[in-house]
């Protein structure tokens, strides 16, 4: 039996983990450039570092909350690399002598018991208190008692309850919460304290539960932060990393509960690693990051990939094998286009990365098809050699999210965008692309033309519009979503939107368009960066800037066919455009960038609709026959529904009660149904408010599994001379489909 784990050799443990000084002793030249990257921000640190009256860092003002933050960060870092064999600040006296007093005097000024906390939040119970306790836990054999004991006080007295946000009175949620609990485990490893280490490892699971409203895990695999916002690509990866070290430092100790990894492993399969395209975290599920020029989507992949191959280490090997043959795949991908995960990493990414690649595992692919994420109004499709996302907004979801000087400009990013990533094209939303694009006229949305201000609808998601409903079903390989658009700014845009994502594309569908503003209003086909030069053609004819009335269908070299299938006035053109990361993030370069952008419009001046089909990856002559037999019959795109029918399958979003082709419903309602055989029907109550809803069928049928088996679970039937009747429960499943086979009667 092996002897429990003491406080002392946790902590020591966790200076392992931060430091990875173990790997380095083992082998020093691996790490030689990680080393070198981290001592050069220290020499800058210690440089800067310069003890008066009200501040610490010559360039750091003590007055204002960001900087109190990034003291702290400053102080860790120099202690990782005082603690780090092969660092130029290894064991040096001087650096600790630095770190010692400037600690000091930080806590005296401002980071101390008994003061008033200013400004965010977030610095006082997360920012502070994660650097300053890992600090602590390096310094622990070499600072004073009376030091460690005013530092834990301090942490004490802003942070006294890591499940709590004391300031707001609520409950701290989802990656915050793993934030305050990291926090209060190191103190209380570096000032031994086991009952604040129970409490705080009690409130982990908790993050992880499935929830029906606000912050956290939902049953579909959604995850919001801040109440209104998807966020699996930031505060999610954040809550990942936060979780597998606190399983990494407590593992094999009795501080962890037998099992807790397990309990946690399927929010990876299905909230973080269906977001990852061509090697790069989704920016649909990254909210205000998607500002950030130094944490773009290959970035963000990076920081998910060291946490699964971290947490890998402490579950089933079924789980770890799955998860090590995806981040082969991901960091395979990202080489092919330059982007290397061992680029500047840490000593800590390092030493995983280098343990996958050496271990021969093979690369994995996710399966092809959809998933729908009704709780977030996100849907992703992947098919062969293209992957989409979608992103929608309504009442329980925002617009989008700013704060903090990050993306104020995103308003229009939750009417419909859709990111198409190509295996071709990897670095499509990488070189510049946020900082270049048209924000104001994403590809998939519609929009209303009136110039808005900076932080439209205001900061931190607060915001949502007053639609009916965003939501959609899935069935097998196809899934069909649909929006009910409300305009930001109080333009007065309406639109009702559909999308018919299937194995060879997507249908798009808009109707129902109109503004009050008296601005143009437009439905973007297509916005897309490409190479100078790229040929855009429609109906025969290359264009670099044209207005076509009623097209036929479009081709863009590269990228694929667009097949239009309701009059319309096109604006085609292919033009280079500029902008800087600064335009959209208060600290982003400034220096300007040109990329080249082919874009297509459908004016609305004259047209309440639009209709196209688009297929990835065919060329121009495939792009020509399919407009003269596309495979796809509109049925009806109204303000009362949307509906087509391609082969033996039809697509209906109800926006009220009616009837089209074979079926008939009582209320708004997403439904794709599958004639054969055997009938399939995927049916959901998008607006997720009804207790019930009706669908009439035409034809006699009984209810049946695949399997054969007679089922009613949430579904009641009624059969009649001419029709069948299904009553479907709809409370509880939160916009997600009910799925029904319907066996003919004779």
């Amino acid at each position: 039996m092996s002897t429990p784990l003491t406080l002392d050799a946790l902590r020591e443990r966790w200076v392992d983990l931060v430091t990875g000084r173990q790997q380095i002793s083992a082998e020093p030249e691996a790490y030689a450039a990680g080393i070198q990257s981290r001592d050069d921000r220290v020499d800058t640190d210690l440089a800067r570092l310069d003890p008066r009256q009200n501040q610490v860092f010559g360039d750091l003002d003590l007055a204002a909350d960001p900087d109190v933050t990034a003291t702290y960060d400053r102080f860790e870092r120099i202690a990782v690399a005082w603690a780090t064999p092969g660092s130029r600040h290894h064991d040096n006296e001087q650096t600790l002598t630095a770190l010692v007093t400037g600690l000091r005097e930080a806590n005296r000024i401002v980071y101390r018991a008994g003061q008033e906390p200013f400004g965010n939040w977030w610095t006082w119970q997360i920012g502070c208190p994660k650097a300053l306790s890992t600090s602590m836990a390096i310094l622990h054999d070499v600072l004073p008692e009376a030091d460690l004991a005013a530092y834990a006080a301090a942490i004490d007295h802003f942070l006294p309850d890591p499940w709590l946000n004391v300031w707001g009175n609520r409950p701290q949620t989802g990656a915050n919460r793993v934030d305050t609990c990291q926090a209060v485990i190191v103190r209380a490893l570096a000032v031994p304290d086991p009952e604040k280490i129970r409490h705080a490892v009690a409130g982990l699971p908790e993050t992880w539960d499935t929830v029906i409203t606000h912050d956290g895990f939902y049953a579909d695999g959604s995850f919001i932060q801040h109440g209104t916002v998807p966020y699996a690509g930031t505060y999610g990866t954040v809550w990942l990393i936060g979780i597998a070290r606190i399983i990494a430092l407590l593992a094999d100790s009795d501080h962890l509960p037998g099992g807790l990894a397990d309990s946690l492993a399927a929010r990876v399969a299905d909230s973080f690693a269906p977001w990852v395209f061509n090697g790069q975290l989704s920016d649909a599920v990254s909210g205000r990051g998607v500002s950030r020029y130094a944490a773009q989507g290959d970035v963000r992949a990076t920081a998910l990939i060291e946490a699964m191959l971290l947490l890998s280490r402490g579950v089933s090997e079924s789980y770890a094998d799955h998860w090590r043959g995806l981040c082969q795949g991901w960091i395979a991908t990202n080489r092919a286009y330059g982007s290397d995960i061992l680029d500047g990493a840490t000593v800590t990414r390092t030493a995983l990365v280098r343990e996958l690649l050496d271990s021969g595992v093979a690369p994995i692919d996710l399966p092809t098809g959809p998933r729908l994420y009704a709780a977030m109004d996100r849907l992703t499709h992947r098919g062969q050699g293209w992957s989409v996302t979608l992103s929608m907004c309504s009442p329980r979801i925002a617009w989008y999210e700013c704060g903090n000087g990050e993306n104020n400009l995103a308003v229009q990013t939750g009417q419909g965008m859709t990111e198409l990533h190509l295996d071709s094209d990897p670095q499509q939303f990488l070189d510049g692309f946020w900082a270049t694009f048209d924000i104001t006229a994403p590809a998939g949305t519609t929009v209303d033309h009136t110039p808005l201000p900076p932080r439209t609808e205001g900061e931190w998601a607060n915001s949502m519009p007053p639609a009916e409903w965003a939501g959609g079903t899935l069935l097998a390989e196809e899934a069909l979503a649909g929006q009910h658009l409300v305009g930001p700014g109080g333009t007065g845009l309406r639109a009702r939107r559909t999308w018919w994502f299937q194995p060879r594309g997507w249908l798009s569908l808009a109707a129902d368009v109109h503004t009050e503003s008296g601005a143009a209003v437009s439905t973007v086909v297509e916005h897309r960066k490409v190479v100078p030069g790229t040929s855009l053609i429609v109906d025969g004819e290359v264009v670099t800037e044209a207005t076509v009335a009623n097209p036929r269908w479009a081709h863009l070299a590269g990228v694929g066919g667009y097949i239009f299938l309701a009059p319309a006035s096109l604006r085609a053109g292919v033009a280079e455009r500029t902008g800087s990361w600064r335009d959209n993030h208060h600290s982003g370069p400034t220096e300007g960038l040109r990329r080249s952008y082919a874009t297509l419009q459908l004016d609305h001046t004259g047209h309440e609709t639009a209709a196209w089909l688009f297929l990835p990856g065919v060329g121009q002559a495939q792009t020509a026959a399919a407009a003269a037999s596309p495979g796809v019959t509109i049925l009806r795109n109204d303000a009362t529904g949307q509906a087509a029918r391609s082969g033996d399958t039809l697509a209906l979003n109800g926006w009220a009660a009616l009837e089209c082709d074979c079926v008939a419903i009582d209320r708004a309602a997403s439904l794709l149904l599958r004639r054969g055989d055997q009938w399939e029907l995927a049916v959901s109550d998008p607006t997720q408010q009804a207790e019930r809803l009706e669908v009439a069928v035409q034809g006699r049928f009984e209810l049946a599994a695949p399997d054969g088996r007679v089922t009613d679970e949430g579904v009641t039937v009624e059969t009649s001379a001419q029709q069948t009747r299904l009553r479907i429960t709809t409370t509880g499943r939160a916009g997600s489909p009910a799925t029904i086979t319907l066996r003919p009667l004779p």
